[in-house]
């Protein structure tokens, strides 16, 4: 079932236009992939950012995170995407919706492809990793199904899916896949198999770049991942004595060390970018 059209009664004129509404302005429900995401620590830090006098600039700079993110994804600035795959000249234009601590992305599955879905791993890889460098952590959920979704309203058995996925399977500071998504793994170099065998997006991949003047080809950007482990620290050592939110960031951290690991091998690194075990003890 590719899409449900609304029933022939509905005669409301709708002014927005999107891949959501059929070519007589009836909204449809539409095959699609859809991305729910739960930014972790956001209800303390408005709460905290009341409490220290410093709300305008929390305010601020989680409206221009959330502002540059829709932009980055209104398919303005995406119409190249480059992965360890090659190139697609496609232009990937999200709908997405805004509320409280929670982001929903969709898009129609028709528009990307099976055959192509390292697309969404490289769009969505990409909004975890430039949120995490301004020190917005989320756990999420990637599913398939119907959907409907404009910029008031979303509705459908994919956004209950993945809504699913982030509250109950995530648990940790990771974007999860649906089962049918996780045949996908391993040819996505932008998708990880965790300890507990839950498929989730290698975020800081992000950090590689294709750089032809170095020896393997890529280069990566070790001062953003220092970025991304001060900003873990900072956590741990704010939750030192609070275990149930300490121990998602022991598990970013995890994850962080597990990266600069894997990568240790690249010109620059040095072993300060990890994680010091200090701040969390024996991860292993």
């Amino acid at each position: 079932m590719d899409e449900i059209e609304i029933e022939d009664d509905w005669d409301e004129v709708v002014p927005y236009k999107g891949p959501y509404y059929s070519s007589g302005g009836k909204p449809i429900l539409v095959d699609s992939y859809c991305l729910f995401m739960d930014i972790l620590g956001y209800s303390q830090a408005v709460k905290k950012s009341v409490e220290n006098g410093n709300a305008r600039e929390e305010f601020g700079n989680f409206y221009k995170a959330i502002y540059r993110l829709k932009d980055s994804l209104s398919g303005k600035d995406n119409a190249v995407m480059l992965t360890k795959g090659g190139r697609d000249n496609i232009t990937v234009d999200w709908e997405v919706l805004t509320f409280s601590d929670n982001l929903v992305f969709g898009i129609p599955s028709i528009q990307i492809g099976i055959d192509r879905f390292y697309m969404i791993t490289v769009d969505i890889s990409r909004i975890q990793y430039e949120l995490a460098l301004k020190g917005y952590f989320v756990r999420g959920g990637i599913s398939t199904g119907l959907l409907f979704m404009d910029h008031r309203i979303v509705y459908g058995p994919a956004l209950i899916d993945a809504h699913h996925l982030e509250s109950t399977i995530a648990v940790y500071p990771r974007i999860v896949l649906s089962k049918n998504l996780r045949d996908l793994y391993p040819g996505d170099p932008f998708l990880m198999r965790d300890s507990d065998g839950t498929i989730f997006l290698d975020y800081l991949e992000n950090a590689c770049t294709e750089y032809p003047d170095s020896i393997d080809g890529w280069w990566l950007d070790w001062s953003a991942v220092d970025i991304h482990r001060i900003l873990i620290e900072k956590r741990l050592k704010e939750f030192a004595y609070h275990p149930r939110i300490r121990s998602k960031y022991c598990w970013l951290a995890r994850y962080h060390n597990a990266f600069c690991d894997r990568h240790k091998d690249m010109e620059d690194y040095h072993p300060s970018l990890n994680v010091d075990k200090k701040y969390i003890g024996n991860l292993d």
